[in-house]
């Protein structure tokens, strides 16, 4: 199972830990931390939720659900309401639209 198919099925940080560290100590995962902002969010665990969000904007202070909503990559999800309720956790986690 690729660390994506774990974000997208909503997969905790610590079961990414346990299974992907390398994941979690390098480089790549900083660039998914609105993704487990968005997990936190669907949780209602609001303290990391706003940890992970707060996070992701120190390390692109330009993000936003918009410009992610526009990645060519999400083309391959073709069931519109996935992308819609992501999106919708991204602003309960406080993410800027």
């Amino acid at each position: 199972m690729t660390i994506m198919k774990l974000l997208y099925i909503g997969v905790c940080k610590e079961n990414l830990e346990k299974y992907y560290p390398s994941y979690i100590k390098g480089e790549f995962f900083k660039g998914y931390l609105h993704l487990l902002a968005r997990i936190y969010a669907r949780l209602d665990r609001m303290e990391e939720t706003r940890a992970y969000a707060a996070e992701a904007l120190k390390i692109d202070p330009n993000f936003s659900v918009k410009k992610w909503r526009e990645n060519p990559r999400l083309s391959r999800i073709k069931d519109q309401k996935v992308l819609d309720s992501s999106a919708e956790m991204m602003r309960k986690a406080g993410l800027p639209d």
